[in-house]
């Protein structure tokens, strides 16, 4: 997790690096950027469980999923 100096509308844009385990297939690791309000990012630490969206054709094709 690191952040990439973007904001938008003063929210810190952050690159993650996911280990990503489908309930069928084979793990994976994929990256996504995302915009977290401060709030969440605060919440947000190394080993958290996030739930995402992946595309099994590319799995470099993954947004993270909001509660």
């Amino acid at each position: 997790m690191e952040q990439t100096g973007l904001y938008v509308n003063k929210q810190p844009q952050i690159k993650l690096q996911l280990q990503v385990h489908p309930a069928a297939g084979r793990n994976f690791v994929s990256e996504t950027r995302a915009v977290l309000t401060l709030i969440d990012l605060s919440q947000l630490r190394i080993g958290s469980m996030l739930k995402v969206k992946y595309n099994p054709a590319n799995t470099k094709e993954i947004m993270v999923l909001r509660n």
